[in-house]
C-alpha cells in the first residue's frame, strides 16, 4: 500500500490473508519504508487461526526420537509422561508455554527403551492429549 505521505498523527493500515483453509498460527508483520527507500520492520505478530493448535507427534513410528507439537498461553505448564507397555512410568518432563506453537523433543532412543510400544500422556489443566508411541 502506498503511503499518504508524511504525518504527525496515527495511520491505520489494514491487510486481508485471502489463503483459503488456514490453520494454526501465522505469522505477520509490517515492511515500514520511507520516501528515501530506508526501511524498517514492525514487531512480529502472531495471529492464531481456528482457534487452537491440536496437539500431535511426529514421526510415528520412529527410532525412538519423536517432535511433540503442542500450544500452550504463557507460563502455562505441561505436564509429559511416557509409559512402557506394562503402565511403568518412564520419562517426565515439564514444558513451559510461551504463547505461540512449539516443538519438544520426546527422545526414547537410549538402550533402555527396547523397541516397541509407549503410551504419551499430555496434559495441561483440563486439556489432555495421549497416543501410542511406536519404537521401532
Amino acid at each position: 500500500m502506498a503511503s499518504p505521505g508524511n504525518s504527525n498523527s496515527e495511520r491505520v493500515y489494514n491487510f486481508t490473508d485471502n489463503e483459503a483453509g488456514k490453520s494454526g498460527v501465522r505469522y505477520y508483520r509490517l515492511k515500514v519504508v520511507d520516501r528515501d527507500n530506508t526501511f524498517v520492520y514492525s514487531p512480529v505478530r502472531p495471529v492464531v487461526f481456528n482457534d487452537e493448535i491440536k496437539w500431535q507427534v511426529y514421526p510415528n513410528p520412529s527410532n525412538g526420537n519423536y517432535s511433540l507439537m503442542y500450544q500452550l498461553d504463557q507460563n502455562e505448564i505441561l505436564n509429559v509422561k511416557v509409559y512402557d507397555v506394562n503402565g511403568k512410568l518412564v520419562k517426565q518432563v515439564n514444558l513451559t508455554g510461551n504463547g505461540f506453537v512449539q516443538n519438544a523433543q520426546v527422545d526414547l532412543r537410549a538402550s533402555r527403551f527396547s523397541a516397541g510400544v509407549y503410551l504419551l500422556l499430555a496434559e495441561a489443566g483440563e486439556r489432555k492429549y495421549s497416543t501410542r508411541l511406536i519404537k521401532k
